[in-house]
């Protein structure tokens, strides 16, 4: 399940990035957080792209589950509760739509 997690993800992720090139034909392509870790991204990145693609040194690509956690938690002392049966579930979401 998790490989074909990272698959459909740095399908979508490479997709997106080579359509926005295509379409802005930037100087320069940076890519950077958590997910600029992945060699297998990168690596299809580069073999996308007709340009070097720039990347802070790798032990500065982090991810930001530990921010969107406190966040998290700081919300939860401000909101009130949800009960999880009164969320939509939405099982047709693909991480491919626009």
């Amino acid at each position: 399940m998790a490989a074909s997690f990272q698959y459909t993800a740095i399908k979508t992720l490479v997709n997106k990035t080579k359509k926005a090139f295509d379409n802005f034909q930037p100087a320069s392509v940076v890519i950077a957080g958590g997910v600029a870790a992945n060699q297998e991204l990168r690596r299809q990145l580069r073999e996308a792209l007709p340009i070097d693609i720039e990347y802070a040194p790798i032990q500065l690509c982090t991810d930001n589950a530990a921010m969107i956690a406190t966040l998290g938690y700081f919300r939860s002392q401000i909101d009130e509760p949800t009960d999880p049966y009164d969320l939509e579930v939405q099982p047709s979401l693909s991480m491919t739509a626009i």
